[in-house]
This record gives structure tokens, C-alpha cells and sequence, in this order.
């Protein structure tokens, strides 16, 4: 008899352990939904960090264009920051101050005004703000010139006037 109960018992047993090495369809579709999820967390994780580096590297190049093309006449570069799903610090926004102060002598503010304008266009996407620094620098040149063309009149008036009345004193 306990042959013939083995002998029943062996297939049962072979059967119980084919089920324990398969898991059950219901585990494995919970398996792969949730293998799946992390995937598209993981892909949209790898999206945003390229996303932001993009941001990064547009952000610091256009700020370099400033401070490259402005020299003496622009400020540290300074940048606003936002931290990636990565854990890094990325640049999302930034500012380069532009001194667009008047110099004391119009040629020198028209050459100066040159460079401010320059440095404010240089960006490869001038923001409006660069727009708004470009048009004052190019609003300041205009008044220099017309200041230096006065003074040019005046300079020529006076020499004139030197010259026409030294020119009757000697015919007087």
C-alpha cells in the first residue's frame, strides 16, 4: 500500500513543484506593469536632465556673449538655478549687468556706447531686456553725437570768427 500511495503521491508532487517554479500570470502582469512604470519614470527622469542641460548650456553661453563682447563695461555673469530630478543644479536663467552710464567726453561715449550695444545684441536670442539695453546705448550715442557735433560747430564758429576778424585788422 505505501507503494501504490507513492506512486499516486508522485505525480501530485511533480505538479507542486512545477507550480512553485512558475509564478502565478497574476504576479507576472504586476511584474511587468510595474517594470514598465519605472521604465517611463526612468525615460521621463532621462528627458528632463536633457531637457535642463540644454536650458544650462544655452543659459551660460548667452551670458558668456555678454561678458565676452561687453569687457570692461559688463559685470560678473549671475545665474539663477534649479535642481534636476538628478539631484544636480542646473542654470535656468541669467543676468550680466551693463554699465550704460555717459563718459565724460562724447567721443568717448559714442565708442563706448558701440561696445555696450554690441555686447547687448551678442547673444545668439537677444532677450527683450538686451533689446531695451541696445536701444539706450543706441538712444546715449545719439545724444553724444549731437553733442560732439555742437561742440564741433562751436569750435568752427570760433576759429571763424578768429580767422574773419584777424583778416579785417589786417586790411583795417
Amino acid at each position: 500500500m505505501d507503494i501504490v500511495r507513492a506512486a499516486q503521491l508522485t505525480p501530485m508532487l511533480g505538479q507542486m513543484q512545477r507550480s512553485a517554479q512558475q509564478p502565478d500570470k497574476t504576479e507576472t502582469a504586476e511584474t511587468k506593469r510595474k517594470t514598465a512604470e519605472e521604465r517611463t519614470r526612468q525615460e521621463q527622469i532621462q528627458r528632463e536632465v536633457a531637457r535642463l542641460k540644454q536650458v544650462d548650456s544655452e543659459v551660460r553661453a548667452h551670458e558668456h556673449a555678454h561678458r565676452a563682447v561687453g569687457g570692461r563695461y559688463t559685470g560678473p555673469e549671475r545665474y539663477d538655478y534649479t535642481r534636476g530630478p538628478d539631484g544636480r543644479q542646473y542654470a535656468v536663467g541669467g543676468e550680466v549687468s551693463i554699465d550704460v552710464s555717459k563718459e565724460q567726453k562724447p567721443e568717448a561715449t559714442i565708442a563706448k556706447m558701440r561696445v555696450v550695444r554690441a555686447a547687448a545684441l551678442a547673444p545668439a536670442k537677444p532677450s527683450s531686456q538686451d533689446m531695451q539695453v541696445a536701444a539706450t546705448a543706441s538712444k546715449i550715442e545719439n545724444e553724444a553725437r549731437q553733442e560732439l557735433a555742437r561742440q564741433t560747430y562751436e569750435q568752427m564758429q570760433n576759429a571763424d570768427s578768429r580767422w574773419t576778424s584777424g583778416v579785417l585788422s589786417r586790411y583795417a
